[in-house]
């Protein structure tokens, strides 16, 4: 088991005030696809693989389960590692180019986001990022619309 996901399944703290979305943005060249994923707490998630105007394709959307418990286990992991707590921004102001994520988490009316360029950020921010992106192989996908 992966060490994000090993430490995924140990986190059981709850927030005080109930997450009710979470979304991982990331874009990284020559990597993977730029995508777009959304967690809700009542298990609908939507994985959005973004097109290129450049390389003539289209968004993709497709839309899932995810489970109840994996929810909250993630929720309470993003409470320990002080998501809450963190910056807005983590870049090199130098550094306007190159791959990029961000971590946008809901709370009742409000919303908290935390953006990171290339390599920067505390560690503990890049371990939600790969909690978070783990997850894409837990959705079970619904078929196509």
């Amino acid at each position: 088991m992966p060490a994000a996901a090993s430490s995924l399944a140990k986190d059981t703290a709850r927030p005080t005030v109930p997450i009710t979305r979470i979304r991982l943005e990331s874009h990284r060249p020559g990597e993977e696809p730029p995508y777009a994923l959304d967690l809700h707490r009542d298990g609908r998630s939507t994985l959005t693989l973004w097109g290129s105007g450049r390389e003539g394709t289209e968004d993709v959307v497709r839309h899932g389960k995810f489970e109840r418990g994996r929810f909250a286990a993630l929720a309470g992991l993003l409470v320990r590692r002080g998501f809450f707590q963190m910056q807005e921004t983590y870049a090199d102001p130098d550094l306007q180019d190159g791959p990029w994520s961000s971590i946008t988490v809901w709370r009742r009316e409000t919303e908290k986001v935390v953006f990171r360029r290339a390599d920067a950020g505390p560690e503990s921010l890049k371990a939600l990022e790969r909690a978070i992106a783990a997850q894409r192989t837990r959705i079970r996908l619904l078929p196509p619309r």
